[in-house]
């Protein structure tokens, strides 16, 4: 269930239905008493802060909300996408249903690429801006988290993704042991040259400014070329 307003005792949810206090209270013990819990067992409720997407990242959205996928190898960042969701996607930021996928340059923040449908795109196919160029806002501070995320969770190898909240930053979502390998696709380049990279690195390299320098080694947008033998015929 998802509040967006209170008006003293009255709730309202994203499709402008309003719920009494008495009712969400209801709501919050049935859930405690296992009416949703496998087998009945007594459960618990869990209340999180509504994230409010950042204003540009809405912007690239269609029904839904986008989210950020950065990929960190041994304590770096290797490869970053935003994907975005699609009509055809019902909303979704899967890009398996259908969702946009765009590449991240790791060093700007900025967009480039584009797949969907497993096709190199250049238009998002519902609002038919470009994909290119985009500001991922508050990038450098994403980084950071990213990283920080996989040194908490003491993970070699982690997909950790985002969202952008206007007010506080970026979000942590959900971190993957197993991230999958669109996001290759999506920035038109294999990730094991910069797996060996960041593997090359020492432990000064990777530590405070320096790090920063080898992630600027490690961005690169693929040649034109590339981008257009993958998108030819479509």
């Amino acid at each position: 269930m998802v509040i967006t307003e209170r008006e003293k005792d009255i709730y309202s949810t994203p499709g402008g239905r309003q719920i009494t206090w008495s009712e969400l209270r209801y709501h919050l013990s049935t859930i405690l008493s296992g009416l949703y819990s496998l087998g009945g067992q007594e459960d618990k409720v869990i209340i999180e802060q509504r994230v409010l997407s950042h204003p540009t990242i809405m912007s690239m959205a269609v029904e839904g909300t986008p989210d950020i996928r950065v990929v960190i190898y041994d304590g770096m960042p290797a490869m970053a996408m935003i994907r975005l969701p699609t009509s055809g996607s019902d909303g979704r930021a899967n890009l398996h249903q259908g969702a946009v996928a765009a590449a991240i340059d790791l060093s700007t923040g900025r967009t480039f690429g584009g797949v969907c449908d497993n096709r190199a795109i250049t238009h998002h196919p519902d609002t038919t801006q470009p994909i290119a160029g985009i500001q991922i806002p508050l990038w450098r501070d994403l980084l950071d988290a990213a990283m920080r995320t996989s040194d908490a969770l003491g993970m070699e190898y982690v997909g950790v993704d985002f969202m952008i909240d206007e007010k506080v930053g970026p979000v942590v979502l959900e971190a993957n042991a197993r991230p999958g390998l669109a996001i290759q696709l999506a920035n038109c380049q294999g990730i094991l040259p910069r797996l060996a990279h960041i593997e090359a690195l020492t432990d000064d390299q990777r530590s405070g400014e320096r790090r920063w320098e080898h992630i600027h080694r490690l961005n690169g947008e693929p040649a034109i070329e590339s981008l257009h033998s993958l998108g030819q015929g479509y």
